[in-house]
């Protein structure tokens, strides 16, 4: 499995690392074999923009409201991984600051 998303692929299912989350791109008319419980997917639409989210084997979870690019769903991602390790060092309360009034 490589460790990063190709941009140049356009067919077929591409897999792939990022930040520790095994991703998969589902390309117009390509489908899953097998759906791994809490995987993150990618699958294309007629508008080459994408559904982002997570499958279970009876729901697909959207992660975001409206389609995307795979570059704007791995930024969301990135921020997501981001605000956690935040947390995870900070508390509850990072960055939060007095109001002015």
């Amino acid at each position: 499995m490589k460790n990063g998303y190709n941009p140049f692929q356009r067919t077929g299912i591409d897999v792939f690392q990022h930040r520790e989350e095994t991703i998969r791109i589902v390309y117009l008319g390509a489908y899953l074999e097998r759906i791994e419980p809490g995987s993150l997917v990618f699958i294309q639409r007629g508008d080459k923009l994408f559904w982002m989210g997570r499958a279970w084997l009876d729901l697909f979870w959207m992660e975001l409201e409206k389609p995307v690019t795979v570059m704007e769903g791995l930024a969301f991602l990135s921020q997501q991984d981001y605000m956690r390790v935040l947390h995870e060092k900070e508390g509850d309360f990072v960055h939060q600051h007095e109001l002015p009034f």
